[in-house]
């Protein structure tokens, strides 16, 4: 049976006052690479998420353009650039009002692409190749470490490939884990080599993949947060009912209310 490919791609729009100044660069690698893969095959299927401090939001959807017309390219990129550049003004003004950056709802649009995938699958009469991209540019928010877990284990459960492309120096434990456990590629990279990546590392599809050589996630931090303090811990306690962790002993779970009667051990 023939199989098509379905890629939600997740864009983080945090930190925006960054993206004020070079966002150019990322949109226009962007833009190309969806270009590129919408038009490799007629099936194919890409939804694009963007991630804020406040929301994510839906960008692009491919279904709904015209894939036989002979100005889809141009189509693409009006709706592309259109959206994309109307969430990164809303963003500013909100900047401009509360002076303040909150994590991006990377675990909101994680959630989003799960669902997008699930509609699909029940549309499909083919089999599907699934996959999400994350681009991501800011730090996690530890505080939505269960969700994001969910979420991954969701994915794994039905064989959605999640790969991260993070921009910037710094590493993300987080997202590393995501892409460990889904089977997916995590690659850092720099806005200059940007399309260079998507198009080598990100454009193939999972099939594909078996027969090249692809980046290898290694050195991934598998340590939990606990969500009393959102830290990163080694040991810590944890609730046998719902499987909360905490760095401290507490006498009755924050989240499923369950009261410990057992003795303070720590796990």
């Amino acid at each position: 049976m023939q199989e098509f490919s379905l890629l939600t791609v997740i864009l983080d729009l945090i930190p925006a006052e960054k993206y004020n100044e070079d966002h150019t660069n990322i949109i226009n690698s962007l833009i190309t690479f969806i270009q590129a893969y919408t038009g490799s095959h007629s099936q194919n299927v890409l939804g694009l998420l963007g991630a804020t401090c406040d929301t994510s939001k839906w960008l692009f959807n491919s279904r709904q353009i015209d894939m036989e017309s002979q100005y889809r390219i141009l189509q693409i990129r009006d709706e592309l650039t259109k959206n994309i550049e109307s969430l990164i003004a809303d963003i500013s003004e909100n900047l401009m009002e509360k002076d303040i950056i909150g994590f991006s709802r990377i675990t909101s649009a994680l959630c989003k692409s799960l669902c997008f995938h699930n509609v699909e699958k029940l549309k499909a009469k083919e089999k599907i190749q699934s996959r999400i991209l994350i681009l991501s540019t800011s730090d996690f928010d530890t505080s939505q470490y269960i969700d994001t877990m969910n979420c991954i284990f969701s994915a794994q459960k039905d064989n959605i490939v999640i790969d991260v492309c993070r921009l910037g120096k710094t590493d993300s434990s987080f997202l590393k884990q995501a892409a460990s456990l889904s089977g997916g590629i995590y690659l850092k990279c720099n806005q200059e080599s940007l399309l260079l990546n998507l198009m080598t590392h990100f454009f193939p599809d999972n099939l594909t993949r078996t027969n090249l050589i692809t980046p290898v996630v290694d050195n991934v931090d598998f340590r939990t947060t606990c969500v009393c303090h959102q830290k990163v811990i080694d040991l810590g306690y944890i609730c046998s009912v719902c499987l909360t962790v905490y760095c401290s002993f507490v006498p009755i779970c924050h989240n499923c209310r369950t009261k410990f009667s057992f003795d303070k051990k720590r796990l």
